[in-house]
């Protein structure tokens, strides 16, 4: 269906209504990059060292760095639990409310425990918007352009990080201002997200149609297609129903006949959840769970590095700091557009292995550059080679979340989004109180960063997850029998020949 309204329409002009929607959670993208990475710059402030960490960069700055990992992981396990029922918009209000409150007290912290604090409340809004961000903008979006639309919506964050590194010029060097007030300023993408994603982003299609809400769901798809330009017959609220009832387990849809108590409702969602994590671990989807949950954690803590780097270039006297932070955030939408343009063509797998390795090669090439004490002296040569990791990191995961966000039905997308978020959080906060160990030796810091990437490149390339590129996202992940002529055969409901009540495909049905 989607598909159909949007190859209906010529041109964007005739789809600006789309465009709004898909930009609207592009915003939500870029406000938790804008809050998520705020560290690296207030890490670096003389002010806040001796403020809050009271001169305990070390041990001080890697807690309040990695707390927000921990924060992420908690908020991500707590929405993949509550999507089910709130759903995916409403899960993403809720994070991004969540995160501006923990922005804003943040800037009236005054110690090291208190900060963190917050930051960890900043890190549950992320985790919660992280889980439903990809997962909703993947469930509506035309099956042959998902890979560029769904790698465009990732990319906003290149545009809160670069918000982030144009306001710490202003309100640091040119203004000099406290860090108070530049944690203030990076909370204002997040509340501009809440109202965009309210009054203009409607619920995804596809999670209604599997709670049952077939009216629902068919008024949603018709309001995208709409958006899309598209003018022909609507879908029908029947044709919905068929298709999810004709291939469902009749028991997936039974409605409750008596209330619940408060404390059979957690038990179900808890029983929901673990079973939800057991059918990631089942079947085909077993290979491309733990490599992509691998990925993760090589990732994350390879990327853990960039919250640093803002202090790593004032350990090397690096001239002209946040004039090179903002060239680099720059940098960034290189790996942007090279992930929208690429990942369709080149297909996922590829993607991740060549910008992994092109990442670890940066940050080795830094290294070597960094090693002695005449670094300032190379401060160009330095600067571009960073740039190339940012470059890398960038591409890396905007593809990551596009992998993770087809490679899992409908029915367990946030769940599996989480599951493999989950290690890479941890991975990520200890790498933290590693990096703060050896950022007095820049080199090694670098050359361990280096060395994190490229075996993430070389996983990818030995054993890369299943590519979905040009290929219908599925909604159920259990598998049914088809009888014919001697023993049943097991298959994926997405192998079955899915047909509307008037004949129509399983396109017509989103």
């Amino acid at each position: 269906y989607f598909q159909s309204a949007y190859d209906g329409s010529s041109s964007w002009r005739e789809r600006w209504r789309y465009a709004l929607i898909l930009a609207s959670i592009g915003v939500s993208s870029a406000a938790d990059a804008a809050e998520l990475f705020t560290m690296g710059y207030v890490l670096g402030e003389k002010q806040f060292q001796t403020a809050v960490l009271r001169g305990d960069l070390a041990r001080g700055g890697a807690a309040v760095a990695g707390i927000a990992n921990i924060g992420l992981l908690a908020g991500g396990i707590a929405a993949a639990a509550a999507e089910g029922r709130v759903g995916r918009k409403a899960t993403i209000l809720i994070g991004l409310s969540v995160s501006a409150l923990g922005g804003v007290t943040c800037a009236a912290s005054g110690s090291v425990a208190s900060f963190a604090s917050c930051r960890f409340i900043v890190g549950l809004g992320i985790g919660a918007i992280l889980s439903c961000n990809a997962a909703i903008a993947t469930e509506q979006s035309p099956p042959r352009e998902r890979g560029f639309l769904v790698s465009a919506i990732n990319s906003f964050w290149t545009v809160g990080i670069i918000g982030n590194s144009v306001w710490a010029y202003l309100l640091f060097h040119v203004f000099d201002l406290s860090w108070r007030i530049f944690m203030l300023v990076t909370t204002l993408p997040t509340i501009a997200g809440i109202f965009l994603i309210l009054f203009l982003v409607p619920e995804s299609p596809r999670f209604l149609a599997v709670q049952g809400s077939y009216e629902s769901a068919a008024a949603s798809a018709n309001q995208i297609a709409s958006a899309m330009g598209y003018k022909g017959s609507p879908l029908q609220a029947a044709e919905v129903s068929y298709h999810y009832n004709n291939h469902q387990p009749p028991a997936l849809f039974a409605k409750e006949t008596e209330p619940r108590s408060q404390l059979v409702r957690i038990k179900h969602q808890v029983h929901q959840a673990i079973g939800n994590t057991k059918k990631l671990y089942r079947g085909d989807l077993r290979r491309s769970v733990i490599t992509v949950q691998l990925l993760w954690v090589l990732v994350s803590v390879g990327t853990s590095l960039a919250s640093w780097i803002n202090t790593i270039f004032q350990e090397i006297h690096l001239r002209n700091r946040y004039l090179n932070l903002i060239f680099l955030n720059c940098s960034s939408v290189l790996g942007s557009v090279a992930s929208a343009l690429l990942t369709d063509r080149i297909g996922r797998n590829a993607f991740l292995t060549a910008f992994l390795a092109l990442s670890g090669a940066a940050l080795a090439a830094t290294a070597a550059l960094s090693s002695d004490a005449h670094a300032e002296e190379r401060t160009p040569a330095i600067v571009a080679s960073i740039a190339f990791y940012y470059v890398g990191l960038t591409g890396v995961w905007t593809v990551l979340y596009v992998v993770v966000a087809e490679l899992f039905p409908t029915d367990v997308r946030a769940t599996g989004v989480v599951l493999c978020s989950t290690v890479g959080r941890l991975a990520a906060a200890g790498a933290m109180f590693a990096n703060g160990a050896l950022v007095k030796s820049p080199g090694a810091l670098l050359g361990a960063g280096a060395a994190v990437l490229t075996a993430g490149a070389a996983l990818s390339w030995a054993c890369p997850p299943e590519e979905m590129r040009c290929r219908a996202v599925r909604d159920r992940s259990f598998t049914v029998k088809v009888w014919g002529e001697g023993d049943g055969v097991p298959l994926d409901c997405d192998s079955l020949p899915l047909l509307g009540s008037n004949g129509t495909s399983v396109d017509k049905v989103m």
